[in-house]
């Protein structure tokens, strides 16, 4: 049987790795991966007559076929091959996990670092048994560090991605209810999470810890060796402490560094939830020796997409899209952001969390009865069959609420069509794809 060597002598031959068929990369290794609904070895040798250099299968049958790579499975293969070239770089890999928040504080991180390091990180949020090693096997020479996110849905996961990342430092954004189907109970999300905590310790890495993150505290064990602990009022290495304001809906903040310099920077995020993503973010720089001014660019040119915190301005509509990712903690902290916005009219349009199990019900009926509680809220339009089905339980009369199957009913009901000039929050599960409620307002500026 072929081993790892062998395999990754032909990956440094090659020009990389790619897993999708429609984006054929020129003398690449294509990685054949089965799905629910897809198996990958099908298009193998039609990867390599479009140019391929080699397909890695675990189809028998391909064994013998030219420029085919046969193994016992391809995702075992894949994250062997990642960790075998992780252990070529003798670089600082930071792994970050947590409930919510992740993509947003990497990218914020990346930024940050980037004003003085070459930054291999983590592309969009390829963050579960396959982006992580995907990740891993884009890292070259070049790199001065990574940061990889990590993602999981089940206990177990995390440790996993760590024995393939191997991660020399990591933190935890926050530990709340995401994914809370999968993992069983909130106790063990938390379990989960802090297996990042466990593997750095048994290896002599570095945890951080934001101080001011209630939910990381219990699991921040005495017997944890190498912790570095920071929030607003402590920063770490040349940062002292980091003040928020708010101007023109978007967070603005004042560093001060130990030298008493002090620098005020306008972000391109809103919300206040978002601003232990920024303290994560001017931490890592201060503990990395960025300098100030370098964090204040880092922090203020990153711009907010793929449906994470974008503030757009459509026609007469301010709208603030998040609508990536919703479970009941993310969804808290956007409606109580929303609340304390000083509009005029608001708009809160909320599609169905989604993998939250048995506590789905409670969930959406509590986040109903939240919305109808505030009466600055002019309308509020849920949608998908998990609120409907929440919303019919209540027996709720209120002419502000309406409820529809998905965001397509919504766009040919003409709800949105005469609405006056209001400031409209999008949050949902991704599976909802509010973002196309964004697109829709396009049309009726």
């Amino acid at each position: 049987m072929i081993r790892i060597p062998e395999i990754y002598q032909r990956f440094q031959e090659s020009a990389g790795v790619f897993t999708d068929t429609r984006k054929v990369l020129r003398n690449g290794m294509f990685i054949a991966i089965r799905g629910q609904r897809f198996d990958g070895n099908h298009y193998a040798i039609q990867s390599i007559q479009d140019g391929a250099l080699c397909s890695l299968v675990d189809d028998q049958q391909l064994a013998d076929e030219p420029g085919c790579i046969y193994v016992p499975n391809t995702i075992t293969a894949l994250q062997r091959l990642a960790r075998y070239h992780r252990d070529r770089f003798d670089i600082p890999v930071l792994a970050l996990t947590g409930s919510n928040g992740k993509t947003t504080t990497k990218e914020l991180i990346t930024s940050v670092l980037s004003q003085k390091f070459r930054v291999h990180a983590t592309q969009g949020n390829l963050n579960n048994h396959l982006g992580v090693p995907l990740t891993l096997l884009g890292l070259n020479s070049d790199a001065d560090l990574a940061v990889v996110e990590m993602g999981a849905n089940q206990v177990g996961e995390i440790n996993w991605l760590c024995h393939i990342a191997a991660p020399t430092i990591g933190l935890i954004t926050n530990i709340g209810s995401a994914h809370i189907e999968g993992f069983g109970s909130q106790e063990r999300i938390g379990i989960g999470k802090s297996e990042l905590y466990r593997y750095l310790d048994a290896k002599g890495g570095e945890i951080l810890v934001n101080q001011d993150e209630a939910s990381l505290l219990p699991w921040v064990h005495p017997e944890l060796r190498k912790v570095s602990k920071y929030g607003e009022a402590h920063l770490l290495g040349k940062l002292l402490h980091v003040r928020f304001g708010v101007h023109a809906d978007q967070l603005n903040i004042e560093m001060e560094g130990v030298d008493g310099k002090a620098l005020k920077v306008q972000t391109q995020l809103y919300g206040d939830y978002n601003r232990y993503n920024v303290v994560t973010a001017l931490a890592i720089g201060g503990l990395f020796g960025v300098s100030l001014d370098q964090i204040a660019k880092g922090v203020a040119s990153y711009t907010p997409k793929n449906n994470r915190s974008q503030l757009l301005q459509v026609g007469r509509h301010t709208i603030y899209l998040d609508a990536y990712n919703a479970n009941p903690t993310s969804m808290r902290l956007a409606v109580d952001f929303f609340k304390g916005l000083s509009a005029k009219y608001k708009v809160i349009i909320l599609g169905d969390m989604l993998e939250l199990g048995k506590w789905s019900d409670s969930a959406h009926t509590k986040l109903i009865q939240t919305c109808v509680s505030e009466s600055s809220f002019r309308r509020i339009i849920l949608l998908g069959p998990i609120f409907l089905a929440s919303l019919r339980q209540l027996d709720l009369v209120d002419a502000r609420v309406a409820a529809m199957a998905d965001s397509q009913e919504l766009i040919d009901s003409g709800e949105l069509v005469d609405l006056p000039a209001a400031h409209i929050l999008l949050k949902g599960s991704r599976k909802m794809r509010l973002e196309s409620l964004a697109t829709a307002f396009e049309k009726y500026k």
